[in-house]
C-alpha cells in the first residue's frame, strides 16, 4: 500500500507507523525483517516535511541511520541495500509493505526485543505480531463512529451511592445525557431500569440548552421546580412552566456568526429544544445586550412569548457534567433533594428514585486532562509516556469537537484558558498536521474558519474558549497551557 494507506491502517488499528530512536531499534527490526526474508522497501512512520519527523512529532534525534549519511526527500522507508537495512527516501506513492508498532508493555530501550508471530490462513494476508512491531498486508477496516465517549452498565443491582462508586472506579462516572441520542443509545443497554448521573441539589441553577456559561439574565424568579425562559415582545423574559406550549426561536452557527429562526409551532420547552438541535444548532443562548436585542429583533412583529434556550432548575450531574437535556415521564418531576436520584427505563423515559436497587450505567471518556501546565514538546512526552493514554488529542470530525467540549464544561475542570492538543504547522509548507500524521481533513474548528497564515502564525495548536465558544488557535510551543490526552 501507499504511505498515507500505511499510515491510515496502522492508525486505526494499533499505535501508528514503526519509530526508530536507537540503534537497539534498528536491530530488532532488521532481526525481524531477515527471519521473514523481507529485502524489499517496507514503510515506517517518516515524512519529509521541512525537517524529517517521527509520526509522533518528534524530529530524528542524535542517531540515524541514512542511506549515504544524510536525510533526503519525500517518505520514509527501510530497504536492504548491499546486504544492509537501511532508512531510504521513497515516492510516497509506492506500494510497499509496512511496519506498524503496538503498545509495548516492555521498558522503552526493550520496546521491540519479545515477539509472537501469528500468521494468518488467508493466502493474501500475512500478519507479524511483535509486542510493538507489527508487518502486515492488509487494508484498513472501517473505523468506530464514537471514539471519545462509550456506555457501560453495572454487573448488578444496588443502590445510587455504590453505583456512583462502581462507576467512577470501573469507567469515568455514572452517565450524563446529553442529547436524544445519548438517550437513545444508553437505553438500549436497560433491560429494566437502571441508574443516571442525576441528583437533585438544594438550590436551583440556570443552564443554557446548548452548555453556555449563564452570564447574562432578565428572568425574574422561578416560582416551580421547574422553570424555561420566555421573550416577549419588549425584550423582556418571562420564567414559566416548561410543560406549557408556545413558538420558540432556534439559532444556526456558522462561522462566526449566529443566524436566528423563529418557528412558528406551539411545543413545550423541552419539544422545542428536540426540534432545533435536530433542524438548527439549539434553542438560542443569549450572553450580552447585544444579544438579547438581535434575538428581540429576530421576533419582530410577534405580540406573543416565544421560547429561548434558558431552564432553570435544581437538577445536577455526578462529575460534574453539564446538560440542559431531560426526558421526564412526568410532566411535572419532583427535583427536589427528597428524591436524590433518577433512572432511566428502557424505554428512555426517566424516573425519581423511591428506594429501589438498580444497575449502574456508565460512561468512559477517552479524554484525559492534566493537572498542570506545559509546553506543547512537554505535552508531547507527557501523553506519549503516561500510562493511562497514547498520546496528545486529536480532533477529526465535529463528533470530537462536541466530547472535547464536554469534557472542558464539566465542572471538575471548568477550563476556559487554551489547553494544548495534538495539532503542529509544518514551518516550511505552512500546512498542518495531526501528531498522528494524518492532515487536517475536511473538519476544522480555527477562529475565523481558517488556519492562520503560514509566514504570520505560530506553530502549535491549541484549543481556547473565546466569546463562549471553544476554538482552534496556533500558540507559541514554548507556553505552558493545561493537556489533553487520549486516553487507552
Amino acid at each position: 500500500m501507499s504511505w498515507y494507506e500505511a499510515l491510515d491502517y496502522c492508525n486505526s488499528n494499533f499505535c501508528g507507523l514503526l519509530r526508530i530512536k536507537s540503534e537497539n531499534d534498528q536491530k530488532e527490526t532488521e532481526r525481524e525483517l531477515k527471519r521473514r526474508n523481507i529485502t524489499e522497501p517496507v514503510w515506517v512512520g517518516l515524512k519529509e516535511s521541512r525537517l524529517w519527523i517521527w509520526m509522533n512529532g518528534r524530529q530524528v534525534g542524535n542517531w540515524s541511520n541514512w542511506k549515504g549519511g544524510s536525510p533526503p526527500e519525500h517518505c520514509g522507508a527501510i530497504e536492504k541495500v548491499d546486504g544492509q537495512y537501511k532508512l531510504c527516501d521513497k515516492d510516497c506513492g509506492n506500494k510497499y509493505r509496512v511496519l506498524c508498532e503496538r503498545k509495548s508493555q516492555e521498558r522503552d530501550s526493550d520496546r521491540l526485543i519479545k515477539h509472537q508471530i501469528l500468521v494468518s490462513n488467508m493466502s493474501n494476508i500475512a500478519l507479524v505480531f511483535l509486542s510493538a512491531l507489527l508487518i502486515f498486508w492488509a487494508f484498513p477496516p472501517p473505523t468506530a463512529e464514537s471514539r471519545l465517549r462509550t456506555f457501560h452498565i453495572g454487573p448488578v443491582s444496588t443502590v445510587r451511592e455504590t453505583a456512583e462508586k462502581e462507576c467512577n472506579t470501573s469507567y469515568t462516572g455514572l452517565v450524563t445525557v446529553y442529547d436524544q441520542q445519548d438517550n437513545m443509545e444508553i437505553s438500549k443497554l436497560v433491560q429494566s431500569n437502571g441508574w443516571i448521573g442525576t441528583y437533585g441539589g438544594n438550590i436551583r441553577s440556570m443552564k443554557w440548552s446548548n452548555g453556555d456559561d449563564v452570564t447574562f439574565n432578565r428572568s425574574p424568579t422561578c416560582s416551580g421546580e421547574m422553570c424555561c425562559a420566555a421573550m416577549k415582545a419588549d425584550g423582556d423574559w418571562e420564567s414559566l412552566q416548561c410543560n406549557g406550549t408556545k413558538h420558540f426561536m432556534c439559532y444556526k452557527q456558522d462561522v462566526g456568526r449566529k443566524s436566528y429562526s423563529l418557528i412558528h409551532e406551539d411545543r413545550t420547552w423541552f419539544e422545542a429544544q428536540l426540534y432545533c438541535r435536530e433542524n438548527h444548532t439549539d434553542l438560542v443562548s443569549i450572553r450580552d445586550e447585544t444579544e438579547n436585542e438581535q434575538v428581540k429583533n429576530a421576533g419582530e412583529h410577534h405580540n406573543n412569548p416565544f421560547w429561548i434556550g434558558l431552564l432553570e432548575d435544581t437538577v445536577e450531574w455526578a462529575g460534574g457534567g453539564q446538560s440542559a437535556y431531560r426526558n421526564w415521564k412526568s410532566p411535572n418531576p419532583d427535583t427536589s433533594p427528597r428524591y436524590p436520584g433518577a433512572y432511566m427505563d428502557s424505554s428512555g423515559n426517566w424516573y425519581k428514585n423511591t428506594g429501589s436497587d438498580f444497575r449502574p450505567l456508565c460512561y468512559k471518556s477517552f479524554i484525559h486532562v492534566s493537572k498542570n501546565n506545559m509546553s506543547w514538546e512537554e505535552a508531547l512526552d507527557y501523553c506519549g509516556n503516561h500510562t493511562n493514554t497514547t498520546g496528545l488529542l486529536t480532533i477529526h470530525s465535529e463528533n470530537d469537537q462536541i466530547e472535547t467540549e464536554r469534557e472542558l464544561r464539566r465542572t471538575v475542570h471548568n477550563i476556559s484558558g487554551p489547553v494544548w492538543v495534538g495539532l503542529r504547522q509544518s514551518r516550511l509548507f505552512g500546512f498542518w498536521i495531526w501528531i498522528n500524521g494524518l492532515h487536517v481533513g475536511n473538519y476544522s474548528n480555527w477562529k475565523g474558519g481558517s488556519p492562520p497564515e503560514h509566514q504570520m502564525s505560530l506553530h502549535c495548536g491549541a484549543i481556547e474558549k473565546v466569546d463562549g465558544q471553544y476554538k482552534w488557535f496556533d500558540k507559541d510551543c514554548r507556553k505552558k497551557y493545561w493537556v489533553l490526552c487520549e486516553r487507552k
